[in-house]
């Protein structure tokens, strides 16, 4: 049986994360207050400094003992995360993300697995159409 078809993933420095299967980004930016007497009592805000939230979700093969350590205290650099795996253009580009949170886990007849919660460093680029 051939299986084919389109499925997410994510690189760190060109290496695909084996068994990726999920990734989120949260983008937020800071509310800077701008309230003046020519508003008339009503609230005016601008954003500010931007920054992304990414999280990422693997699974380890078993019998090869194979997966990307991503570890509280990564830095990680060159990270592009992928609707598609044969996307030519990643939906996100970090040239610089630091990982804050880590979950390592496993189970009996079940799957190792492993998450991730980082923080963008610096610029970042979203690269889907708007």
């Amino acid at each position: 049986m051939s299986v084919s078809g389109k499925y997410l993933t994510c690189k760190i420095n060109g290496v695909v994360i084996f068994d990726n299967y999920g990734w989120t980004v949260k983008e937020s930016a800071v509310k800077l207050g701008r309230t003046t007497g020519r508003f008339l009592g009503f609230r005016a805000t601008d954003q500010g400094v931007l920054g992304a939230n990414i999280s990422i979700k693997g699974y380890m093969d078993v019998a090869s003992g194979q997966y990307e350590p991503v570890e509280a205290g990564t830095i990680i650099t060159n990270l592009y995360l992928y609707r598609d795996q044969n996307d030519t253009t990643a939906a996100y580009e970090f040239p610089q993300a630091n990982v804050f949170d880590s979950t390592q886990g496993g189970e009996i007849e079940g799957k190792v697995e492993w998450t991730s919660e980082s923080e963008s460093y610096g610029i970042y680029y979203c690269n889907d159409p708007t």
